[in-house]
Formats: structure tokens, C-alpha cells, sequence
């Protein structure tokens, strides 16, 4: 009995690595599959918002010697479209390049004692062109920013009578250019959906100041009382922002 049991227990011992091998394998769980957001690719949109800011104006007449000096406040609603392109560097760095056209009068004017008489100064800043880099860090559908570079607005500028010899509301003299400059600002972008995209942002142009003699100056009734005039800009802008981005922003990414 005893070399009966001894033979059944080494038959099982032998025959028990078979059966184990002939058992199926259990199959590993799948990879985690994971989506993130990249910001990679061609975009354009529409914004609006507020503009503020200030004209300095310097005013040299010939015949009374202090120079006038002045400063406009002016603001107003302003709107545009922008374009541009950003690329996803290392995981959440963010860069890249935007153009903007913005319009809308961001004006205001004021009266003022010159030259012996009331005048109206009116100034006025509207076109405004950016061309600028753009730097920010992602985090997931969030990405703030910061952004700087060349600015370009048209400027113009009234001198209008008020109660002087030329008559209530005559146009004395107008200035009118193009002035360039630099800008600087920021801003947080949300990606609402894959292609979709609203955002906040804040910029501050300074445009360099533009120096008119009597020959630069349009011809009103009064032209030949002014020498010279300096208008030098600064304005800010906050606009709310609306991109379509033309790259699928979602990208699987399998652990």
C-alpha cells in the first residue's frame, strides 16, 4: 500500500508542470490612454474692447514764446482681427508669432488758452497695426502668455478755434501720420473646444512722437500761427479675444 501511495503522489508531482503549462496566460491590462492638449498651429480670430491712454502735446507759436503744453486724455471702444501661429516646445513651453489690425477712434479733446485765445485740441489714435512674439507656459487647456514688438497707429490732430479772430469752430491747423512705436502686454487663453478658443488681454503701446512744422500741417484759417507741433502718444488696450485655431488640439497620448 505504502509503494502504492508513494507511486501516486510522484506521478502527480510530474504530471503538475504539464498541466501548468498548458494553462493560459492571463493577458496584461491594457496601456492608460491619456489626452492632452497641444497648442501647436495656425489661428485667427476677432477681438474688441477699450482703449485709454494719452497725447502730449508741445505747441510752439511764433509770436507768444512759452511753448503750450498739454496733455489729452482720450479713450473710446475699438475692435479688429488678429492671426498667428504658436508651437508646443517642450511639453509646455509656448511659442510664437501674432499680427493685429485694431480700429475704432480712441479720442477725446479739450479747451485750452493759447496764443491769447480759447482752442479746442482734438487727438485722436485709430489703425492700429502689432506685430509681435509671443511666449506662454500650457497647462492643459490653459495657456498664459506674454507678448511684445512693433506698433504702428495713425495719429491725427485739430487745433480749432473757439473765440478767437477766425471764428467759432474754425479748423485752425491738423496733423496726420502714421507714427510707429512698441508694444508690451499679456494675456490668458482658454481653449473652449479642440479648434475654439476665448481669451483675455492687455496690451500698452508707446508710438514715437511725431514733430510737425508749418509745411506737415494741413492748411486751416490760422495754419501760419503755429511754428511747430509735437504730439507724442501712449494709450493702452484690454480686449476680449475669439480664435479659431485650424489644428486639432487634442493628441492621444498612451502610457
Amino acid at each position: 500500500m505504502k509503494k502504492f501511495l508513494s507511486g501516486c503522489a510522484l506521478s502527480i508531482c510530474l504530471a503538475a508542470p504539464a498541466v501548468a503549462a498548458d494553462m493560459p496566460v492571463k493577458a496584461p491590462p491594457p496601456a492608460a490612454v491619456v489626452t492632452v492638449f497641444n497648442w501647436t498651429g495656425i489661428y485667427v480670430g476677432g477681438h474688441g474692447g477699450y482703449a485709454w491712454g494719452d497725447v502730449d502735446w508741445t505747441v510752439n507759436p511764433p509770436a507768444v514764446p512759452p511753448p503750450f503744453h498739454a496733455s489729452n486724455h482720450i479713450n473710446g471702444a475699438v475692435g479688429g482681427a488678429h492671426a498667428g501661429f504658436l508651437y508646443q516646445w517642450n511639453n509646455n513651453l509656448v511659442i510664437g508669432a501674432e499680427v493685429s489690425w485694431t480700429g475704432g477712434d480712441i479720442d477725446k479733446s479739450f479747451n485750452a488758452l493759447f496764443a491769447g485765445f480759447t482752442r479746442t485740441f482734438d487727438a485722436r489714435v485709430r489703425s492700429l497695426f502689432l506685430a509681435t512674439a509671443r511666449a506662454g507656459l500650457a497647462y492643459g487647456r490653459f495657456l498664459p502668455y506674454v507678448k511684445g514688438g512693433f506698433a504702428s497707429a495713425e495719429v491725427r490732430t485739430e487745433l480749432i478755434d473757439v473765440n478767437g479772430g477766425f471764428g467759432p469752430g474754425t479748423l485752425i491747423s491738423v496733423g496726420k501720420s502714421r507714427q510707429n512705436g512698441w508694444t508690451a502686454g499679456g494675456g490668458i487663453d482658454y481653449a473652449l473646444s479642440d479648434n475654439i478658443v476665448f481669451g483675455v488681454e492687455y496690451n500698452y503701446v508707446r508710438l514715437n512722437s511725431k514733430t510737425y512744422s508749418n509745411a506737415d500741417l494741413a492748411a486751416g484759417a490760422g495754419a501760419v500761427t503755429i511754428h511747430h507741433e509735437n504730439v507724442d502718444p501712449s494709450f493702452s488696450t484690454i480686449l476680449g479675444r475669439l480664435t479659431f485655431r485650424f489644428a486639432p488640439g487634442a493628441v492621444v497620448a498612451r502610457y
